[in-house]
Parts: structure tokens; sequence; C-alpha cells
């Protein structure tokens, strides 16, 4: 399981108290971005942890990574 945090103010892998409720989109990579979902921060943790081998990753709401370029 992957699980990237990109472009974003946290730097550890476990969100403050006041970031847990932060919207995020939750997305996959299969060859294109896909927008798997949107949840709070905390919640998009948890599905991560329960998306077993698959590699997702969590985008502040403002980043789409299907239009911008990431480095």
């Amino acid at each position: 399981m992957l699980v990237a945090v990109i472009n974003s103010r946290w730097q550890t892998p476990l969100p403050t108290e006041e970031n847990v409720t932060t919207p995020v989109d939750v997305y996959g990579y299969y060859g294109r971005w896909m927008l798997i979902t949107r949840y709070r921060l905390g919640d998009a943790i948890l599905l991560a942890r329960r998306a077993g081998a698959l590699n997702l990753f969590v985008f502040p709401q403002n980043v789409d990574p299907r239009t911008e370029k990431l480095e």
C-alpha cells in the first residue's frame, strides 16, 4: 500500500487535531489520475489503510493532479 500526501502543509503521517476534518480529495493512479472520493483527512487516512494494495494519493482540494504538473 502506498499513501502519499502531496503538495501539502501536512508534514507528518498523522494529522493534528485541527487538520483531521480538513476536506481532501483521494485519487488513484491507474495509467491516469482518477478521483475516487472526497473525504475529511482523517477519513481519507482510514480509507487508505483499508485499501490494502491499492495506491491512493491524498491531495488538498485545491490541487487537481489531472490538470497540474506534479514533480
